[in-house]
């Protein structure tokens, strides 16, 4: 029995967190394996980034810092009916410490847009997280 496409990006979403829960280039290089070249991610205080080489060096930053460590879990999966385009909605919480080595946690909630590949797996194409904090 094949897997709902629901289940398939739910899956590909934790995998996705888990390759990112890495640090430094394994992170870097997780969370950019599961999108496609031309994604454009809308940071948190921070100028759009468009492809896969802006986004990995971007998350560079992040994964590269000391006790980095990051989760997300997806709350609401909306599936085009032409079975093509998908967004997930959710929560992320992360931990890193700033270069003076203060522990920073953040939590707050992101937007994904999710587009089928030829093979039938899913990538993002299309980012946005925002903080739960108040800046």
């Amino acid at each position: 029995v094949a897997m709902s496409e629901e289940a398939a990006i739910r899956e590909m979403l934790a995998a996705w967190s888990a390759a990112t829960d890495q640090p430094g280039e394994a992170g870097a290089d997780g969370y950019a394996a599961f999108v496609t070249e031309d994604v454009i991610n809308l940071p948190p205080n921070g100028e759009r980034l468009d492809g896969r080489d802006a986004l990995r060096e971007w998350t560079l930053g992040l994964t590269g810092a000391d006790d980095w460590s990051i989760q997300w879990e997806p709350r609401d999966i909306v599936i085009a009916s032409s079975g093509e385009l998908a967004y997930a909605i959710g929560a992320y919480e992360l931990r890193m410490r700033d270069p003076e080595g203060n522990m920073i946690e953040d939590k707050g909630t992101f937007l994904d847009t999710l587009v089928k590949q030829a093979d039938g797996s899913w990538k993002a194409s299309a980012i946005s997280h925002s903080s739960d904090l108040p800046a």
